[in-house]
């Protein structure tokens, strides 16, 4: 019986480096030892000697219990190691069709054709994907049928107050003359100012309205991107370039007087 506890502390400490390894020798050493006391016990048995029989009945439940903790590891060692998920590194933003609606209303309602602009900010979802939902109008220093300048100032105004409310600019949204996805193209000057952005660190998107609801999403970036328009009304035109077809037939027309008293005034 001294060599069966001789044993049992032996196999506690020996400890092969290859974990695999550990387990199978740790299970065949445990079904050794095993088998061995079950002999034992069959001799005292037939020799009609019981001295041993608390002994072995004390000691075989741990060499059965070795063994079902060995087959437990080796399962799980051979199990593929969980997939670990990894932050999509492509920047996404999230918008409804009828806040496009809003903005396409907005930015196309000038008495004069004039162009506009507009700030846009939302929710960030994840370090990788925002929303669009939310627009912030500014004052221009310059408007005519082909270009408009946001007054510094005024923009100034309007992050800082977008800060202290703990929204950042997701979005510059603004009109351009003609019909058409050609007419949505940025111009140099459009993709000279989200450059300006970009380099600063803000994961600006720009969306170009015209008139017969053609838009189409850009960013100065060369990296891939993506939208996801939720709702309806907006259909895919080219779904590479982001550009998307308004139904306008039917709708409303969401003007804000105060901007056409605004620009009546200068």
């Amino acid at each position: 019986m001294r060599a069966l506890f001789v044993r049992k502390k032996l196999l506690r400490k020996e400890c092969p480096p290859d974990p695999q390894a550990l387990y199978a020798k740790t299970r065949a050493r445990a079904i050794g030892f095993g088998e061995e006391l079950l002999t034992l016990l069959s001799l005292d048995l037939e020799q009609g000697q019981g001295e041993n029989l608390a002994a072995i009945w004390e000691l075989l439940p741990f060499y059965v219990d070795v063994v079902a903790t060995a087959d437990g590891a080796i399962a799980k060692s051979a199990a593929p190691p969980p997939s670990i998920a990894t932050e999509p590194t492509t920047l996404s933003f999230v918008v409804s069709s009828l806040f496009l609606a809003f903005c396409f209303s907005y930015l196309t309602s000038q008495p004069k054709h004039y162009e506009r602009l507009h700030l846009v900010t939302g929710k960030k979802l994840s370090p990788q994907c925002r929303s669009l939902d939310l627009m912030s109008k500014v004052a221009l220093a310059e408007q005519s049928e082909v270009g408009a300048v946001a007054d510094l100032e005024a923009l100034s105004e309007a992050l800082a107050e977008m800060g202290s409310w703990g929204h950042a600019l997701h979005g510059l949204f603004h009109s351009h003359p003609g019909q058409g996805a050609l007419s949505t193209r940025p111009s140099s000057i459009d993709l000279a100012t989200h450059e300006r952005y970009e380099r600063g660190g803000v994961p600006l998107v720009g969306c170009i309205f015209v008139r017969d609801g053609t838009l189409r999403f850009f960013r100065h970036s060369s990296a891939p991107f993506s939208i996801s328009i939720y709702g309806t009304g907006v259909s895919i035109i080219n779904e590479d370039e982001h550009v998307y077809q308004m139904q306008t037939r039917h709708l409303p027309r969401f003007v804000s007087y105060e901007a056409f008293e605004a620009e009546a005034e200068r």
